[in-house]
């Protein structure tokens, strides 16, 4: 009985992924949670991940089962606004999983609490609420600890240790309450009928509250708002409703923060949506983004300009055609890269854009070439740069043969250099 009952557990040697650092003590997710939080690595790849583990003496059969039913419910739910499942195993004495490498929200927090990262994080965490209730599903856990962010600075929901489908039957169902201080006044009164979302969208409110003044102690404090933002105070107050028939669905409240003047009418979370439409945009429309994305992108979080925004350009750049008039925002960026992310990630677009025949595109490189020229080694300049710019001496525009002769200036010195250390090589 015993040796079938180990062989229906893994092995902790068959789980590929280890502590990043083992000096580093795992964070446990809140008071109120099960889970453990590590940064790790793959045994395979060195590829980062995290790893979330419970230690199964020191938790309940129900806790046990409620871990149990995370991890199903993982493997299962692919959505951009929930983490990423990776894997997972059960031993004797832990429940463990990796997921993509993400950090805690209460961490990230301590660190970094730009205001417009956390305006597109809610709105994240409304979208992931929105697509639980189109799969007729429930959270139930919605709260600061079960909040990621990845290293896009993008947030994702987790801790589904409650989550369930409303067509489950009894058998399936988790018997672990959700914590008092979480718990709606519904719960306390059954008589009380609300909408499939009445609970998820109570615990955001809960989330909402804790972002702007730190972790909940009691239902109470909810009317505190001195701290939350002011054009974000009446979603949030209808939120926290104690009729749970007049919270907003997701989709209600995303409309109404989103509306003209609102918290969610931003440069950054509007900037946000444009890069995952553009698309549907009409070459006018994006032309008019691009001239105006340099101007704000100062005031965006440079994690995110640079692991989210700067992603999205370069697709743009390389298979939407947005050609030349990416440059503005793309050498903005730039400016936030280390050099060996300078090269791999810009050096490719502005050789890409030297080959161009169009003397519009051309014209544009060259007025930046001051912006990215310190970049290029001499031998790129001299070997790649220097007869493109070349070809603009004997041009029948007279823009792009002034442009080709100012360019010189920068261009020369490097090329000579080039050359005096080929001459001294050989």
């Amino acid at each position: 009985m015993f040796s079938r009952l180990t062989g229906l557990l893994g092995r902790a040697d068959s789980f590929q992924y280890v502590p990043k650092d083992p000096a580093v003590d795992p964070v446990k997710l809140g008071d109120e949670s099960i889970w453990w939080h590590t940064p790790g690595v793959s045994k395979a790849n060195n590829s980062d991940v995290a790893i979330l583990s419970l230690e199964i003496a020191k938790c309940s059969a129900d806790q046990v089962d409620a871990g149990r039913n995370a991890i199903r419910r993982m493997k299962t739910l692919r959505h951009p606004s929930f983490v990423t499942y990776v894997d997972s195993i059960e031993t004797e004495t832990h429940l463990k999983i990796a997921t993509e490498p993400v950090v805690p929200l209460r961490e990230h927090l301590e660190v970094n609490k730009n205001m417009l990262a956390i305006s597109w994080g809610i709105h994240q965490i409304a979208k992931a609420i929105e697509f639980l209730v189109k799969q007729d599903m429930t959270h139930s856990n919605i709260c600061l600890g079960s909040i990621f962010v990845d290293s896009a600075g993008e947030w994702k929901l987790g801790g589904l240790e409650l989550l369930q489908r409303g067509s489950d039957d009894a058998a399936m169902k988790v018997a672990l309450p959700t914590p008092l201080k979480y718990a709606p006044p519904d719960r306390k009164s059954p008589m009380k009928k609300g909408h499939p979302w009445s609970i998820d969208m109570w615990g955001f409110g809960c989330l909402i509250w804790e972002v702007f003044n730190g972790e909940l102690s009691r239902p109470e404090k909810l009317t505190e708002v001195s701290k939350i933002p002011k054009k974000l105070l009446a979603p949030f107050v209808k939120l926290i409703g104690a009729n749970p028939s007049s919270r907003p669905s997701p989709t209600v409240f995303i409309e109404e923060a989103r509306s003209n003047g609102k918290y969610l009418d931003n440069d950054f979370v509007n900037a946000t949506f444009f890069l995952e439409e553009i698309t549907l945009k009409s070459e006018e429309e994006t032309n008019q983004f691009y001239s105006k994305l340099p101007g704000m992108l100062d005031g965006f979080p440079r994690s995110v300009c640079i692991n989210k925004l700067l992603p999205q350009l370069l697709q743009a750049f390389h298979y939407g055609g947005a050609g030349s008039a990416v440059l503005g925002p793309l050498f903005k960026i730039g400016n936030f890269l280390g050099p060996e992310e300078y090269q791999e990630k810009i050096v490719p677009c502005v050789l890409k854009l030297f080959s161009s025949t169009d003397r519009v595109t051309r014209i544009s490189l060259l007025r930046s070439l001051p912006i990215f020229i310190e970049h290029l080694s001499h031998s790129l300049v001299s070997e790649k740069i220097f007869p493109s710019i070349a070809t603009g001496f004997t041009d029948s525009v007279p823009a792009m043969r002034e442009e080709s002769v100012k360019s010189m200036l920068l261009v020369v010195p490097r090329w000579e250099l080039f050359c005096a250390c080929v001459s001294w090589r050989s």
